[in-house]
């Protein structure tokens, strides 16, 4: 089940370095603390300190809105319909880098998703971060000039919490509709 909803949270945390069953708990316990709302919670590796004891970064994520996503879990359970997982939209992103064969090490994609714009960004082809921002102007102008606007906004936020550094050359894909690449190319200049 894949959910594009905005209630969504993620958390960069790093934990010491620990194995299977102290782990887990150590994983379980942070969820928990901070995301005590919701059963849909998950997280994910982003790899190693280097610098440090090898100390182990994550990203915890949760889908806050369980109002939003226990109807179709409970309709699926009700039918006796397996369900593999729930999926956070901007998880998929991480495929779709790696399909277009991304090589930058930062980078931040902007979607149109339901009257919002979708922005993601991911560092060395793992998401970071995710939010929705609502669509006010639905036309092809708009929408460009909102892809523009947002993906400023979103970097100036990365910038505050310390994700990038100053001057860093940051990446923008935009998934646009062909019909609207002209409007885009003309409002997202550099």
């Amino acid at each position: 089940l894949v959910a594009n909803v905005a209630e969504e949270s993620f958390q960069s945390e790093t934990i010491p370095f620990l194995q299977s069953r102290d782990r887990s708990a150590v994983i379980t316990r942070k969820l928990s603390q901070l995301f005590y709302t919701t059963p849909y919670t998950a997280a994910f590796s982003l790899g190693y300190e280097k610098t440090r004891r090898k100390d182990e970064r994550l990203l915890l994520a949760a889908l806050t809105a369980t109002g939003t996503i226990d109807p179709w879990v409970n309709a699926l359970r009700e039918a006796r319909v397996a369900l593999a997982g729930i999926h956070s939209l901007p998880f998929l992103g991480e495929a779709l880098l790696r399909r277009l064969k991304v090589r930058e090490d930062r980078c931040i994609v902007l979607s149109l998703q339901d009257q919002s714009i979708r922005e993601t960004y991911y560092e060395r082809g793992k998401l970071h971060f995710s939010r929705l921002s609502p669509l006010a102007n639905t036309s092809i102008g708009g929408i460009a000039q909102a892809f523009s606007t947002e993906a400023v906004k979103l970097q100036q936020y990365l910038l505050s919490q310390r994700q990038i550094a100053r001057n860093q050359p940051l990446r923008a894909i935009v998934i646009a509709h062909p019909q609207a690449l002209s409007a885009v190319d003309a409002s997202c200049v550099s």
